[in-house]
């Protein structure tokens, strides 16, 4: 495969995964790169789709499936500005990036040396929201001043963001900020603010935030970033609090 894609997109691609792992699978296909990762503690599913249209150019020629440092791809990308074109090509055993004057070139890893990827499971989330992705982001963020974990509801008049810490609480009312969307369906569930916050890291003013979950019911968090160019989706496990 060879490709040139803006480097915002690749940097926004391997922010996503940071937080959470040091190494990636990644498959290139006709139609698109697909990325997967589970986290160590299996509470997070991360998968990242760029699809070819998003790419300058996308000249394919097999599938291909590996692994790869993205710690180390991470931070190459830091250098690239965010309107530079950074070129692909993968190899036998090597992936080279070029952007500027810089060329960088990493040894795949074997796919079967990977944390196996669990299967993608099919869950009956009841709960649409859609909102920006900055509303959300700022709310998490006022949610950790005094918490660790996170009640996401949804009720006939919007979307709630909660959290309780020893002495206080805090509740933001997102239906108040006009949501792009939202299905009206009721359900609650609670979750990590230091895996969502860490999720989040990777949006910027304009990205798209679509939050799905059912009571007590995994979270699909699916953020489109990059001007629509990148798409990522975590699937988080629930936070159940012991009684």
């Amino acid at each position: 495969m060879r490709g040139v894609v803006e480097g915002v997109v690749l940097k926004n691609l391997t922010a996503a995964f940071v937080p959470f792992v040091h190494d990636a699978l990644f498959s290139v296909k006709q139609e698109e790169v697909d990325v997967r990762m589970v986290d160590p503690a299996n509470v997070c599913l991360i998968m990242a789709t760029i699809p070819k249209e998003a790419f300058e150019t996308f000249d394919y020629d097999k599938d291909e499936v590996f692994g790869l440092d993205i710690e180390r791809v991470h931070e190459i990308l830091k250098l690239a500005k965010k309107k530079d074109l950074v070129s692909i090509k993968t190899e036998d055993s090597l992936i080279k990036f070029k952007l500027s004057n810089l060329e960088y070139s990493l040894t795949k890893i074997d796919p079967s040396a990977v944390r196996k990827i669990p299967k993608v499971p099919e869950l009956k989330l009841n709960a649409k929201v859609v909102l920006n992705a900055m509303l959300l982001k700022t709310a998490l963020k006022s949610a950790g001043k005094i918490a660790e974990s996170v009640e996401f509801l949804t009720d006939e008049s919007g979307f709630y963001v909660r959290a309780e810490g020893e002495t206080d609480s805090i509740t933001m009312h997102l239906g108040e900020l006009d949501p792009i969307d939202f299905n009206r369906e009721a359900a609650t569930s609670r979750y990590s603010l230091e895996y969502l916050t860490s999720a989040l890291k990777c949006v910027s003013p304009g990205d798209i935030a679509t939050v799905r979950f059912g009571t007590n019911m995994p979270v699909d968090l699916t953020l489109d970033v990059a001007e629509g160019k990148l798409r990522v989706k975590y699937i988080i496990a629930p936070r159940i609090e012991a009684f």
